[in-house]
């Protein structure tokens, strides 16, 4: 795999693996879908969620906005990922929170649905004037009628 070097290289390359080209496993290509510019906050989705893994793990579920920013901010620029990058990601967080120790935590599994949700309108919203039409659209509806049965469950373990 080609490595970032230090010899003047000025191929974009994953900020967290640092490889210039696909994923290693994947083969995913680099992508930034955030605020960054230049060289900098290129990555390869597989990384991102592994970093976002990591932190969400150290943050714990106390404070959920730490928990699920990760997710959703760019640590380079501090702002929001876009597009296929925040999908993706939204996705993944789903899967890490029903997947191990979070799944029975009603508001982490709430938090990993919010953001889907966000990351659906905020996609929507750029595709639509482009007139893309929406490959999302069944999984919006997904997530929205997950999200209610989650609020479900937690009233009725309200009532027990």
């Amino acid at each position: 795999m080609d490595r970032a070097t230090t010899d003047g290289d000025d191929r974009p390359c994953c900020w967290i693996c640092l490889d210039s080209g696909p994923h290693a496993e994947s083969g995913s290509p680099l992508r930034r879908e955030c605020s960054c510019r230049g060289l900098s906050g290129y990555a390869h989705a597989d990384c991102l969620a592994r970093y976002a893994r990591r932190k969400s793990s150290i943050a714990g579920t106390a404070d959920l906005a730490a928990f699920g920013r990760p997710w959703d901010v760019c640590p380079n620029c501090s702002q929001s990922y876009r597009n296929e990058v925040a999908m993706d990601l939204s996705s993944a967080f789903i899967a890490y929170v029903d997947e191990g120790e979070h799944k029975k935590n009603g508001m982490a599994r709430l938090a990993a649905r919010r953001l889907r949700l966000v990351a659906f309108g905020t996609y929507l919203m750029s595709t639509s004037r482009s007139g893309t039409p929406s490959k999302y659209l069944d999984d919006a509806k997904k997530a929205a009628l997950a999200v209610i049965a989650i609020i479900d469950e937690m009233r009725a373990g309200e009532g027990t």
